[in-house]
């Protein structure tokens, strides 16, 4: 079944890709017949508790082109039951993307607040005109359909509150959001994935100033990134590689192409917009590789760790033969957990978690002079990322922290104090881990104190 999500009034193009906040106004809802706002406005009828197909699929048209979405009933019934009921009078046509989030610690994008204030003061949790049946119930951490999804790129899920007290989630009305990067840490907050967006050919990306993209690969065998406007209109900008530690960028209309399993950001805007068109082209191989990654890290996730290296072990990419490595390595088996380590990084030579990886298992294996020179070597790539006008984050702290803490440990403690120094000097706070930023400034003082 396929529901499309309507752009009306024609005006007022739906879901734009921006995060600018638009004025709402109750003339969004004459494009409401007086059937359809009853049932919006009043979630406890009948008919807004039918339930969903086992799958279906949500179309959204958007200035830039349109995606698609696949829900699936069975990851969270009561939640994907909403989202159909909603979907199906018509709650989601006309919305805007009305919170983008893009950080090396969390990346979405968020839609589902009606344009109507009338209806979307019904969904809203704070408000007084909440309906009883707005909130959907909470769902236990003990269903097993937690687990069949991740909220990795490209799955869709529900806005929630989680409560640590009682490990549940509350607060769910009508609020959807896209993950746009790997945020697999929301799982364990019972941020539920209900669906996935379907693989895309090609999209148009508008990058604003202060906006580029982290580091990451695609879901495809080759990519090619497109300019549509001319150089002059921004600074900054074009599309870092991993592999050769550069930047680049064509002129307006020239293509750059790339393997999609190489490491590879969107350098950062520093002023005016870009724009470019991104393709994406893919192969039975691909594909079979990619289902067997997404495998064995589903399996990991279960817990299922034999089953997950079993599948691992096949997939020959740096990131796999890197988390596989980290696998063997806290179960001890040194030797072949070493073996992976270095195959990721033949793999990927210039990636820089697979250094900060290998270093922490030579650490553990008290090869100190090995893990010196794997650290030094995430970091030496980090700055050259830096350089280029990519983010490093929260991958650059845990690099530079592990090798202030080893020099440290080594009595350098001048060269440890400078290594550490980088982290404030280079990162933003909100973009490294607390416990990072904080220990980092307190084994700096430290280190500077020995000196």
């Amino acid at each position: 079944m396929s529901l499309v999500i309507r752009p009306r009034p024609s005006k007022l193009a739906s879901l734009p890709l921006s995060a600018e906040s638009k004025p709402l106004s109750d003339a969004y809802s004459d494009a409401y017949s007086d059937a359809q706002l009853a049932l919006l406005k009043n979630p406890c009828n009948p008919s807004m508790q039918l339930p969903a197909p086992s799958s279906f699929s949500l179309t959204f048209p958007t200035e830039y082109g349109r995606f698609t979405a696949t829900l699936f009933r069975d990851l969270a019934p009561s939640w994907v039951d909403r989202v159909y009921n909603l979907a199906f009078n018509g709650y989601y046509d006309s919305n805007y993307f009305h919170r983008v989030i893009n950080t090396s610690s969390l990346s979405i994008t968020q839609f589902g607040t009606n344009g109507s204030p009338s209806i979307s003061q019904t969904y809203n949790f704070q408000s007084s005109s909440l309906s009883p049946c707005s909130i959907i119930d909470p769902q236990p951490p003990s269903m097993s359909y937690q687990k069949n999804l991740s909220n990795t790129f490209g799955t869709l899920s529900m806005s929630t509150s989680y409560n640590s007290l009682t490990s549940t989630t509350w607060n769910v009305t009508a609020e959807l959001f896209i993950n746009t990067g790997n945020n697999s840490k929301l799982d364990g907050k019972l941020f539920i994935p209900i669906g996935v967006i379907d693989p895309l050919d090609g999209l148009i990306i508008k990058y604003n100033k202060g906006h580029g993209q982290p580091l990451h690969v695609d879901a495809s065998y080759v990519t090619v990134n497109i300019l549509l406007n001319e150089r002059d209109d921004f600074e900054g900008g074009g599309t870092f590689f991993d592999g050769v530690g550069e930047r680049v960028e064509g002129e307006r209309g020239e293509g750059v192409g790339h393997f999609s399993g190489e490491r590879h950001a969107g350098g950062e805007v520093k002023e005016g917009v870009r724009w470019v068109l991104v393709m994406f082209f893919t192969d039975e191989r691909t594909e079979e590789r990619l289902e067997r990654k997404r495998k064995g890290m589903e399996l990991k996730n279960e817990g299922r760790i034999e089953e997950s290296m079993e599948v691992l072990r096949e997939v020959e990419e740096a990131e796999c033969q890197n988390i596989l490595g980290r696998m063997l390595a806290e179960r001890g088996e040194w030797e072949e957990a070493v073996e992976r380590g270095r195959r990721g990084v033949d793999l990927g030579r210039n990636d820089s978690r697979a250094w900060n990886n290998l270093g922490l298992t030579y650490k553990e294996m008290g090869r100190g002079e090995e893990a010196v020179k794997c650290f030094r070597r995430a970091v030496e790539l980090h700055s050259n990322t830096r350089r280029c006008g990519v983010k490093g984050g929260r991958d650059s702290g845990r690099s530079r922290f592990n090798l202030g803490l080893e020099l440290s440990l080594r009595d350098e403690f001048a060269e440890s104090a400078e290594v550490l120094e980088g982290i404030f000097k280079e990162e933003k706070e909100e973009d490294v881990e607390k416990r990072i930023w904080r220990e980092a400034g307190e084994l700096m003082e430290w280190c500077r104190r020995q000196c």
